[in-house]
């Protein structure tokens, strides 16, 4: 089902949108469409990396992170003098 929408945005930026979509043969609603679709669909992915990294974060032991953390700093201190 699809509903009507109103948006207020600047004449000219009017103007430059209708004549996008008539030079990709679409319409102004399918471009906000697949537009806010898209955003939508980035900022859901964004929230489950946040999700998954505030769960998992702290699961590890300190002292583990200690260690990975030293070997790293000392592996590339060997390397580079």
């Amino acid at each position: 089902m699809t509903v009507k929408l109103n948006l207020s945005v600047d004449e000219e930026v009017a103007k430059e949108i209708k004549r996008y979509a008539r030079r990709n043969n679409t319409s102004v609603s399918r471009i906000a469409e697949e537009l806010f679709t898209q955003q939508i669909s980035k900022e859901n992915r964004e929230q489950k990396s946040l999700n998954f990294f505030t769960k998992t974060c702290g699961i590890a032991d300190t002292k583990v992170r200690d260690d990975v953390k030293d070997t790293l700093t000392k592996a590339i201190a060997e390397k580079h003098g």
